[in-house]
């Protein structure tokens, strides 16, 4: 593990000097990406020792940034590696106007940098290793010791409270579906509504019985990319004392083809009341994320829900792979998602989410059942439909509360090692805009007000 430091100049720190040019004309956000590849260069170098990096007088804010860019950039999983693996620099001291303030920015960032990296360890897990009862197990010893509320709904409780959509998915495997809640309050109860997460967490997804093809089924250990990046911001949020209210469900599932396996042409009792017409078992990761909507409302009451999942190839074939594709019921939240992913560089794309029109008619478009999962028309637009029903209305329709779903199929499989996408988003937000505001933070932590959607949705 690499350690950092910083001094006022070069000739404070001992080990071999790097002079990095331009550093002046760094940002706190082109600095962190300078950092990433900068540590990859070195890495690929064989520099192991102590390096200097003279970097002039940086400001501490933009020094802290490059060296959260270097910590990103040291990230590997090389746990089944048998070989012994070239690590990069030991310790890396960059040169800043501000030492103090600059490591005390830093230590700050690396909170949620370490917890990325913890979340992207869950990702790249085999799914031989990480099944929902191994994940769940995980998650628990880990976050518990946070102070971090842990809760696992096992399969036979699911079925009770109705979960039929998402035990449905799970049938198929010789691993039960499980639903992980995860409840942080640094608020001491001030908060009374949390701010709802809600993480697809399909460990693997053969397709059920339609199944994949072969060459798409090889990623598929990562389809539960949302629900670690669920559990990576609320450990987040522990790790750094965030003075918010965070409530997370996981829902965890592995989707297998068996003679126990849900059908096309099955209909399932959801927790909310609605059937569902199975149109495609590999539609399942809507699924699983409607039963764990709805319970996070009936048992939390959130003021906002928003869910994450590596959904749909539908929006990689839309806006490709850099952006996550955002549907939003009220403008107000996808302004504070957008001011956070300018300020990680976890970016998003804004797409279409009406109360009435053609996806909505498409995903009630079936005879026997009031849902279908397989809707015809734009798959991303659909399924955030599909999932928008399941969001409690008021007596006159109206959605009851904030809702976000952003679906990372893109984004949340990148073929960089570091795969936690969305902790870094999710923490910025409610740093942002969900933290009590106190002394020394100002922000306001009012929630988003729902129903104040454009008329026409406009891009990020």
């Amino acid at each position: 593990m690499t350690t950092f430091s910083f001094a006022a100049s070069a000739k404070e720190a001992t080990g071999s000097r790097i002079i990095l040019g331009d550093a002046d004309k760094l940002t706190v956000e082109s600095a962190r990406e300078e950092g990433v590849q900068l540590f990859k260069f070195m890495k690929e170098q064989g520099k192991e020792n102590g390096l200097v990096l003279d970097t002039g007088s940086l400001s501490p804010a933009v020094a802290a940034s490059l060296a959260d860019g270097l910590l990103r950039g040291s990230y590997s999983f090389n746990k089944y590696k048998t070989t012994e693996q070239e690590e990069g620099p030991s310790n890396i001291t960059i040169t800043t106007s501000a030492p103090k303030e600059a490591e005390a920015a830093f230590n700050a960032a690396r909170f949620t940098t370490e917890s990325a990296f913890w979340a992207s360890d869950l990702v790249n897990e085999p799914a031989n290793v990480l099944n929902p009862e191994t994940y769940a197990a995980r998650v628990k010893a880990d976050l518990e010791p946070l102070g971090i509320k842990v809760r696992v709904i096992e399969a036979d409780e699911m079925k009770k409270l109705g979960m039929g959509a998402a035990s449905a998915v799970g049938q198929g495997s010789k691993t039960p579906p499980r639903m992980v809640v995860l409840e942080y309050d640094g608020t001491n109860g001030a908060q009374k509504q949390p701010l709802a997460l809600v993480g697809k967490g399909i460990t693997f997804d053969s397709g059920g019985l339609n199944i994949k093809t072969g060459s798409s089924m090889g990623d598929m250990a990562m389809d539960m990319g949302g629900s670690a990046a669920v559990a990576g911001a609320i450990r987040a949020l522990a790790a750094r004392g965030s003075k918010s209210h965070v409530v997370g469900v996981m829902a965890l599932a592995e989707n297998m083809p068996d003679q126990n396996s849900m059908r096309a042409g099955d209909i399932v009792k959801s927790m909310s009341g609605k059937t569902v017409y199975i149109g495609n078992t590999d539609a399942e990761g809507r699924l699983v994320l409607c039963d764990a909507i709805t319970y996070v409302q009936k048992t939390y009451n959130p003021h906002t829900v928003v869910d994450l999942a590596t959904l749909t190839g539908a929006a990689i074939s839309a806006i490709g792979t850099e952006f996550a594709a955002v549907f939003s019921n009220d403008d107000r939240l996808f302004k504070q998602f957008n001011k956070a992913s300018a300020a990680t560089g976890e970016k998003i794309w804004r797409m279409p989410l009406t109360e009435t029109g053609a996806f909505k008619k498409a995903v009630e478009n079936t005879p026997h059942a009031d849902l279908t999962n397989n809707a015809k028309g734009p798959g991303a637009c659909t399924a955030a439909a599909f999932l928008r029903e399941f969001i409690e209305k008021n007596a006159d329709g109206s959605d009851k509360r904030a809702f976000m779903h952003l679906d990372i199929a893109g984004p949340g499989m990148p073929e960089s090692e570091l795969k936690g996408w969305g902790v870094f988003l999710l923490n910025d937000l409610v740093s942002k805009f969900y933290e009590q505001k106190t002394a020394a933070n100002e922000n306001t932590s009012k929630p988003a007000t729902a129903h104040k959607q454009h008329k026409q949705n406009k891009p990020s």
